[in-house]
């Protein structure tokens, strides 16, 4: 994709997840329920982004931390979807978000919190994202921020790249 001087779009998910949404008639807390139907798929917000600039006939670089099964899950996932995946492979596993669906709509929430990311796994991903950082490359920066990463990274990163000419979203 290539429009108005874009010439790489970079979406960031630092705590990217497996959605796994599950169907029931009705749950009941604390007794047995039975699943009608379970839907998996790659998520965080950069990964939905980038999902969707695929749908719309674009390409994009997704980005951020995969660790474990759960981390390779996803990747095989994007990679299915033709979603140009770059992550940073980091040793705690990815999380997983399980959404309970009753008939009548209602819809309850387990999401897990991720695994911590060490200051050398940081690094690596600070000095991948600067590779990509110069005139012509937007950034989307979207989600939460997994645990041992400083809450400031966001502001780290748009400074960091706006110093090179990108643009951040």
């Amino acid at each position: 994709m290539k429009r108005r001087g874009i010439t790489m779009i970079v979406t960031v998910t630092m705590n990217p997840a497996i959605n796994k949404t599950v169907e029931v008639e009705t749950f009941l807390h604390g007794g047995l329920n039975r699943v009608k139907h379970i839907i998996m798929d790659a998520g965080g917000k950069g990964i939905n982004v980038s999902k969707t600039i695929k749908a719309l006939g674009g390409d994009s670089i997704a980005t951020g931390f995969l660790g474990g099964n759960n981390g390779n899950v996803i990747a095989n996932m994007l990679e299915s979807e033709q979603v140009n995946a770059q992550f940073v492979t980091v040793d705690g596993e990815t999380r997983i978000n399980t959404k309970i669906v009753e008939a009548d709509g209602t819809v309850t929430e387990l999401n897990e919190a991720g695994p911590e990311i060490s200051e050398e796994e940081q690094k690596k991903f600070e000095e991948q994202l600067m590779q990509y950082a110069k005139e012509g490359t937007w950034f989307v920066l979207s989600g939460s921020v997994p645990a041992g990463v400083p809450k400031t990274i966001y502001g780290d990163i748009i400074r960091k790249v706006h110093e090179k000419g990108a643009k951040v979203f």
